[in-house]
C-alpha cells in the first residue's frame, strides 16, 4: 500500500516501551512495521472555559502494578 501512496498509521500500544511489562522493549505490531507510522497517545489539558491549554505524550504512570493496569503510557517507537 505504501508503493501506492498510502500512509498507514498503527497504535503503538498502551504498555509502555516494555509491551506488557516485561523486558523486551518492542512495539505493538503493526506499528513497528517500517511501511507505518506508529502513534502513540497524547494527554490533554483545557481550560476552565473549555478551551486548549496543552497537550503532551502520554507516559503513563510509575506506581507498583502501573504498567499492568494499563497505566504504562504511550511505546516509543
Amino acid at each position: 500500500m505504501t508503493g501506492e501512496g498510502y500512509t498507514l498509521i498503527a497504535s503503538a500500544g498502551d504498555n509502555g516501551s516494555s509491551d506488557g511489562c516485561g523486558d523486551a522493549v518492542l512495539v505493538d505490531w503493526p506499528a513497528a512495521d517500517p511501511n507505518f507510522i506508529a502513534a502513540g497517545g497524547t494527554g490533554l489539558t483545557f481550560n476552565s472555559d473549555g478551551t486548549f491549554n496543552s497537550e503532551v505524550a502520554w507516559t503513563g504512570d510509575t506506581w507498583s502494578n502501573a504498567c499492568g493496569n494499563n497505566w504504562g503510557g504511550g511505546a516509543a517507537a
